[in-house]
């Protein structure tokens, strides 16, 4: 699973850090909604690739070899993720928002979690009800970080993908 930037086949692209946030958040969002249709295995295209090549595939830099966002998003996915956690009941409000997806799960130890993503670049600011302080938020988008909630209010950045943790 990948994305493509418009000149695909460029020599020499430029490409933004907020691509790979993009393509990172439709990795996401194809992945969560995979789960819900019960599909147990999803491949992540290109480990590194270059100019010429299809380079917005890739998950390194081709020229420095950092991981860019499409990795720490799957990597996101890998920490909090994995066999036999169950789907929860989900919604955005009486008027869902369609700027986010948001689907919780219940890991196999018990843990509520809920994934986030933003569908657009501006930054959405989120309320995760019954949190309360101190629960974990991680989140990758174009300048990526890692903060734990003050309150029940998450600010997902442009075409973020996040993690609450409760």
């Amino acid at each position: 699973m990948g994305t493509y930037p418009a000149d695909v086949m460029n020599p020499a692209p430029e490409i933004p850090d907020m691509y790979w946030a993009l393509s990172a958040s439709v990795q996401t969002y194809v992945w969560c909604k995979l789960v819900e249709l019960g599909i147990d295995l999803v491949g992540i295209s290109e480990f590194i690739d270059y100019p010429g090549m299809i380079p917005g595939v890739s998950l390194l830099d081709w020229e420095t070899g950092a991981p860019n966002a499409r990795y720490h998003a799957l990597a996101l996915l890998l920490r909090h993720f994995a066999e036999g956690d169950a789907l929860a009941a989900t919604t955005t409000g009486v008027f869902p928002d369609p700027r986010i997806h948001a689907q919780a799960f219940v890991t196999a130890s018990g843990r509520r979690k809920l994934l986030l993503v933003n569908k657009t670049a501006a930054p959405v600011a989120v309320t995760v009800p019954d949190v309360g302080g101190g629960a974990d938020f991680e989140q990758v988008g174009a300048d990526g970080y890692r903060t734990t909630l003050a309150d029940d209010t998450a600010v997902l950045e442009a075409f973020a993908t996040s993690v609450v943790s409760y």
